[in-house]
């Protein structure tokens, strides 16, 4: 087992009580805001949870450098702010308030395209589509008549569950004595 510096440990156990102090300042920022809309103070806390999961996560080893984790945590503030934006503004037009959270998701994504993150999650839809394409798919014909048997199977497990239904409702109403 390999032993970590005393720098190491003392960030392990700062990270959690910064995360908790964060989530409780938030709390109280929510709590002491009177007058405030809900989905503000709702946002309140939502920011404050992402910003403590992030500290936990930039304290913890981790194959992404501190800048990445940090740009990461960055994106979901900014996208937080966003859909809380499109709550705030709900008297304003639909295609305003749509504009703004489509405009926090793009600089969201221009942001994640920054890290070493965003770019193995490109990679990945890549390698995806590449997979796609060598799937052979069914014909029509073979669609339809697998789509056939399926129905068919419906069907006749329908009859099979509504005879037993009736069955039990039978056997039921002659041992309690009720029905014709």
């Amino acid at each position: 087992m390999a032993t970590s510096s005393p720098a190491n440990r003392a960030q392990q156990l700062i990270a959690p009580i910064a995360a908790v102090l964060v989530v409780i300042a938030g709390l109280a920022a929510a709590y002491f805001s009177t007058g405030t809309p809900v989905v503000i103070r709702f946002g309140i806390v939502l920011g404050a949870v992402a910003i403590a999961l992030g500290v936990l996560w930039v304290a913890q080893t981790s194959p992404y450098s501190v800048r990445d984790r940090i740009t990461v945590i960055g994106v979901v503030l900014v996208v937080i702010a966003g859909v809380v934006a499109f709550y705030y503004f709900e008297n304003s037009p639909l295609l305003a308030r749509l504009g703004i959270v489509l405009g926090t998701v793009v600089v969201g994504l221009g942001l994640g395209w920054t890290t070493q993150l965003g770019k193995s999650f490109y990679q990945y839809c890549q390698d995806s589509l590449t997979e796609a394409k060598k799937v052979v798919w069914p014909s029509r014909k073979e669609t339809l008549q697998t789509t056939g048997v399926v129905v068919a199977f419906v069907f006749v497990m329908a009859i099979f569950l509504w005879m037993v239904d009736a069955g039990l409702l039978w056997i039921t109403q002659k041992f309690l004595g009720q029905g014709g």
